[in-house]
């Protein structure tokens, strides 16, 4: 069985792919058009498509998947524009399981990801003192427009392929029914995993946004907090009471 986990910064997918390495039917690896992640991809072609084809190919593994941020190729973040081709490999295969994993509330995403830009910490960091933000109406703006380009235009490419979407809600409020879902979508043997990544912001969100309760308050803010709009082929888990 062979994965994806298309995603956006902020929305968890550390959190995903860390916790599917625990599997022990399951090989993750991490962001393939990242040039950054170079310790994942040592061997890998050059280009796009041998990049990602080269990370699904796990002979003895049951399940082997890699995380793609629907953002890139991005010459700015790492991630060279030829790159594109991995892109063309994943619509051209609809065998390639999908796991679309967003976040429901994009005002907590944007702030997630300008404190991560403010205080040079993308990962799960112990940061002493962690800044508040303002976040600007306009800047939402384009963030919510971004973030639904950049998912429905991956998206509808795959109108043939098996698509689960998760919301990074989900996965932190009902962590083992939706990990179960999860791995019942790779058919693999459903074990117990631990979140294997702590949450790096304890704080609400109105105190981490100076101007929360401004944001709030406009009608458009509040459907951006609401859901990004995946395809109707897509299935969600539904979080259960064991």
């Amino acid at each position: 069985m062979r994965f994806v986990i298309l995603a956006q910064p902020r929305t968890g997918s550390s959190l995903l792919v860390s916790s599917l390495r625990q599997h022990p039917q399951v090989m993750c690896r991490d962001e393939v058009l990242n040039a950054w992640q170079a310790k994942w991809f040592q061997d890998c072609p050059s280009d796009g498509r041998g990049r990602l084809l080269h990370c699904l190919s796990a002979p003895g593994e049951k399940a082997v998947g890699c995380k793609l941020h629907v953002s890139q190729p991005d010459a700015d973040h790492h991630s060279p524009l030829e790159w594109e081709s991995a892109w063309d490999a994943l619509s051209e295969d609809p065998e390639i399981r999908v796991i679309c994993l967003y976040r429901q509330d994009l005002i907590a995403q944007l702030a997630s990801f300008k404190i991560a830009a403010k205080t040079n910490q993308w990962g799960v960091q112990n940061i002493v003192q962690r800044p508040t933000i303002e976040i600007l109406p306009d800047e939402l703006k384009w963030f919510q427009k971004w973030n639904r380009m950049a998912y429905q235009a991956r998206l509808g490419r795959l109108t043939h392929h098996c698509v689960l979407s998760v919301s990074y809600e989900q996965l932190t409020s009902a962590w083992d029914t939706t990990l179960e879902f999860i791995q019942q979508f790779l058919e693999v043997n459903v074990v117990s995993l631990r979140q294997s990544i702590s949450k790096g912001e304890t704080r609400m969100l109105e105190d981490v946004v100076q101007n929360y309760r401004q944001l709030i308050a406009l009608p458009w803010a509040r459907e951006s907090v609401i859901s990004i709009p995946v395809p109707d082929h897509t299935s969600s888990p539904a979080p259960r009471s064991k």
